[in-house]
This record gives structure tokens, C-alpha cells and sequence, in this order.
């Protein structure tokens, strides 16, 4: 008895939808890419606070609030 899912990327597809063809490769490293952006500031966001405490933790919420802010007028204007 073989486990169907033998690769990492078949679990991440089972797990986001069941049909594996409405999948793509793209979108599965667009997927990949969203994740290692995640783990990354996480990362970043530690070391902040580790380094400089809480202002740098306070920096780095005013700097993600701004990205925020201009992703949201993105989208008001359509893009």
C-alpha cells in the first residue's frame, strides 16, 4: 500500500483542492512564493524585537500599516 500523496506539492494541492488539474505549477510556486514572503517577515518581525524591542516592533506595525493603507487605495482605484 503506496501513499497517494508522495510529494510535498501533491499535499499542498490535496489540501487546496481536491481536483489536482484545476492546479497549476504556476500558481503552486506563486503559492510557494506567498509562503517564503510569510515565514520571511516573521522572521524579520523576531529580529526586530529581538534587536530593538518594542519600537522596532512598533516600526515595523506602522510600516505594515502603510503597506496596507496603499494596497487597499490600490484597489479603490482599480488596480
Amino acid at each position: 500500500m503506496s501513499n497517494p500523496l508522495d510529494t510535498a506539492t501533491d499535499a499542498i494541492g490535496d489540501a487546496v483542492t481536491a481536483d489536482r488539474e484545476m492546479q497549476s505549477k504556476e500558481e503552486f510556486r506563486a503559492a510557494a512564493r506567498i509562503l517564503a514572503g510569510v515565514a520571511l517577515l516573521v522572521v524579520l518581525a523576531v529580529l526586530i524585537t529581538v534587536i530593538w524591542g518594542l519600537p522596532g516592533l512598533t516600526m515595523l506595525a506602522l510600516a505594515a500599516t502603510v503597506v496596507v493603507m496603499a494596497l487597499l487605495i490600490a484597489y479603490a482605484a482599480g488596480f
